[in-house]
């Protein structure tokens, strides 16, 4: 018996039918649009051929993916799905055709997904009207939540910036938040890189704590560098930035004379309010009235009523900020 020989060509037809492409051909393909809108066909073919086959997963996404994307590409409209550029403007001429083409897009988006991606989709959360949304969703559906948080934990290592933070403590802790996280879900970042990240990020505002920090990196083994150095490394950041940044109030807050006593600085309900506890120690009662949320009412000083300051930075209830000479006022 002879043997049987087997095809070499197993490409299996597209599920949509074919496209009608005329009322494209003399549309310019825009390769690379600035925003959603820009470069969109004034007009849609007849039929807009479906996917080979239908998403069922992350074992499938890429090469769904591939043939979404080749769907949409040449016709100008895969912009549509791309959530990192801009949307038009309710007031730019070009809006209505957006609106159009994107719900358009968005309802053949759901046609190439598989009954069970389908019915996730309709009860995940997240805008389902527009193309960027969709696509977004149906993303986060096949991927998984997990792979996505790989993906921004990832992104937010490399892009977070102190100037996001109002304070260096705010900044290390969330940076060292993040560190963590990404050493959980197995996107680890070695603890070379993120020291010289932070150190990056600080050497403005603490350079003469960076500077030999820098100075001493092990350049030539990095990976000799341990998370443990690292968290160090973050400790004595927030110390010092702690430091920095309680000079900075000192700096702001006004010295108090012995002759500016507030008018109501004896009334009563000041003494209900400010006076300590029956039991509470004198160090306890000043470490609450220091921290009281908020430290200004009015912009004036929770704690005396005096502006220019908050609580935190007055000097009867902090010592540690008291300039020389300073005297305290009278009747406090």
């Amino acid at each position: 018996m002879a043997p049987t020989t087997r095809s070499t060509s197993s490409a299996a037809p597209a599920a949509g039918g074919s496209i009608n492409t005329s009322d494209f051909l003399n549309t310019a393909i825009n390769t690379d649009p600035r925003t959603q809108a820009e470069g969109l066909p004034s007009k849609l073919p007849g039929s807009l051929q479906g996917v080979t086959e239908l998403l069922t997963g992350r074992k499938n996404f890429e090469r769904w993916h591939l043939w979404v994307e080749t769907s949409l590409r040449p016709l100008s409209l895969y912009q549509l799905l791309q959530k990192d550029l801009p949307r038009p403007q309710i007031d730019d001429p070009s809006y209505n055709l957006w609106h159009r083409l994107s719900s358009i897009i968005c309802a053949w988006l759901l046609k190439q997904l598989s009954p069970e991606i389908s019915e996730r989709f309709v009860r995940a959360e997240g805008g389902r009207e527009f193309a960027d949304n969709a696509y977004k969703t149906i993303c986060k559906i096949a991927l998984g939540e997990e792979l996505i948080k790989v993906i921004n934990t990832c992104i937010k290592l490399v892009s977070e910036s102190r100037n996001n933070y109002s304070t260096i403590a705010q900044y290390i802790n969330s940076f060292m938040n993040t560190f963590t996280t990404a050493q959980r879900i197995r996107c680890k970042m070695p603890a070379f890189m993120a020291t010289c990240i932070l150190l990056s990020n600080l050497e403005t505002e603490l350079p003469t704590w960076t500077t030999p920090i820098r100075i001493a990196l092990p350049l030539a083994n990095p990976d000799t560098l341990t998370n443990t150095d690292f968290y160090k490394y973050c400790d004595e950041a927030i110390a010092t930035g702690n430091g920095l940044d309680a000079k900075h109030l000192a700096a702001s807050a006004p010295i108090i004379q012995a002759s500016a006593a507030p008018r109501d600085i004896k009334s009563d309900h000041w003494k209900k309010r400010t006076f300590p506890e029956p039991g509470i120690s004198p160090e306890d009662h000043v470490a609450k009235m220091r921290n009281q949320q908020p430290q200004q009412l009015d912009r004036k000083c929770a704690y005396c009523h005096i502006g220019g300051h908050g609580s935190l930075v007055y000097y009867h209830l902090n010592p540690s900020l008291r300039p020389p000479h300073w005297k305290p006022t009278r009747g406090l």
